[in-house]
């Protein structure tokens, strides 16, 4: 059966579709995981043999079995990534597929996160329903790209969440400079809406983005400003229903 089943949760009705933009060796990703990004990637590196670095710029999750194609087509080509915004649930996913994975260089650090949770029943009538096949692949891929580094025990945490907005909140300890040193925090999911997680959640100390094998590169990555970004990649010859035809 196809994984597309078990999509990723943080998508929300009405999220804007992923776009591709590509800037000399960059592309640059946003928005929600829908299940085309992974052809869309194939005829992008195609056109652009040039690219070596996908940056993250925001994305609430989405389809997983999509998530997974991309992060292992970025690491099939050893491709850099970059995480630019807030990153769910799929969009980690595809971040651990890169070769080196870094934080952007920030003006706004707290704004710059990776947020992992474990998979989610897709049905709107059973949200917090666990799809346990999909958190059995989630955990060997995460084990595997972060060199067996991530701790266990918060592994199996936001794995096992209880809760689809159950989230193990990643920010980086350089630039997201807090007096107690804590860069990780865990959301039970029941936090009032729009709560920062670094006010509203537990703090997770002892552990951070590098040494928990998430990022493996203390370089922190200048990348095009989005507002200097062409626009959105299209194939020169294509079959896609486009973002624009679906919302």
């Amino acid at each position: 059966m196809r994984f597309a089943a078990l999509a990723l949760a943080g998508v929300v009705a009405g999220a804007q579709a992923m776009e591709f933009r590509v800037a000399g060796n960059e592309l640059h990703l946003r928005g929600q995981v829908d299940g085309y990004e992974f052809a869309l990637l194939k005829d992008v590196l195609a056109e652009h043999a040039g690219i070596d670095t996908v940056v993250f710029r925001g994305s609430p999750g989405g389809d997983a079995w999509t998530a997974y194609r991309v992060g292992e087509r970025i690491r099939d080509g050893g491709l850099r990534t970059v995480v630019a915004g807030p990153c769910h649930s799929a969009c980690t996913i595809m971040f651990l597929g890169g070769k080196t994975r870094h934080f952007v260089q920030a003006v706004q650090p707290w704004f710059i996160y990776l947020a992992f949770h474990g998979t989610w029943n897709t049905s709107l009538h059973e949200l917090n329903n666990p799809a346990i096949r999909g958190r059995v692949e989630l955990r060997d891929w995460v084990l595997q790209r972060t060199g067996g580094k991530v701790d266990p025990v918060l592994l199996e945490r936001f794995l096992g969440g209880e809760r689809r907005a159950a989230m193990l909140y990643v920010y980086d300890a350089e630039q997201f400079k807090r007096e107690d040193g804590v860069s990780l925090y865990f959301c039970q999911g029941v936090e009032a809406k729009g709560a920062k997680p670094f006010e509203a959640c537990e703090k997770i100390s002892g552990h951070d983005a590098l040494s928990m094998g998430f990022v493996n590169s203390s370089e922190r990555v200048r990348v095009t400003p989005f507002p200097a970004l062409p626009a959105p990649f299209k194939p020169k010859s294509s079959g896609y229903r486009w973002p624009d035809e679906k919302f």
